[in-house]
């Protein structure tokens, strides 16, 4: 059995596949009903608690296309990689499919308490939202979904953009706070 490759070296290795791999049309398409079951969740969890308020942003076009790209960097690409593409095992890992629902639910557990931390932490203002538990049941449900993906994929690309569009969503169109302008 060959040695196990040290943190970094397994770290470096899952970083070059997550932004490497690219989803074959299965893949996508996969990807995408999770997704639409997912959409259907966060609608319901949003809608029924009262969490949801449709109403559009009042913030400038222009500000917020700069928004929608910030957006795409953070949380999109910056916290895939981190929850996603270093937590998680890539499938072409040795031993990925022993371990690969307990690193999804952890990586889960991890993301929502990465939400809690960080109102606490650096965004005081975000706190009466990242602490909400229907901010929190929604923010489950988009990690386990975003893990899927990736397990199923081994593509970080479609849980960046499903991580980025549902934000942009939330923020344009659902009453989602822009903590800063």
């Amino acid at each position: 059995m060959p040695d196990s490759p040290d943190l970094p070296t397994l770290l470096r290795a899952r970083v070059t596949r997550a932004l490497k791999g690219w989803p074959d049309p299965a893949g996508w398409r996969a990807s995408g009903i999770a997704f639409g079951f997912f959409a259907l969740y966060a609608l319901a969890v949003g809608f029924v608690t009262g969490f949801f308020q449709p109403q559009p942003t009042s913030m400038p076009p222009l500000n917020f296309l700069g928004l929608i790209l910030i957006l795409f960097v953070f949380p999109g690409i910056a916290e895939e990689m981190v929850f996603r593409g270093l937590l998680l095992p890539h499938p072409a890992e040795p031993g990925f499919s022993s371990s690969r629902v307990f690193a999804l639910v952890l990586s889960s557990v991890i993301f929502i308490l990465w939400h809690v931390g960080n109102a606490w932490l650096t965004f005081p203002s975000a706190r009466p939202v990242f602490w909400d538990w229907r901010f929190l049941l929604i923010v489950a449900g988009l990690g386990l979904t975003c893990g899927w993906s990736y397990q199923r994929t081994g593509s970080i690309w479609p849980p960046v953009i499903l991580h980025w569009f549902i934000v942009v969503i939330w923020k344009a169109c659902l009453g989602g706070p822009v903590f800063f302008k």
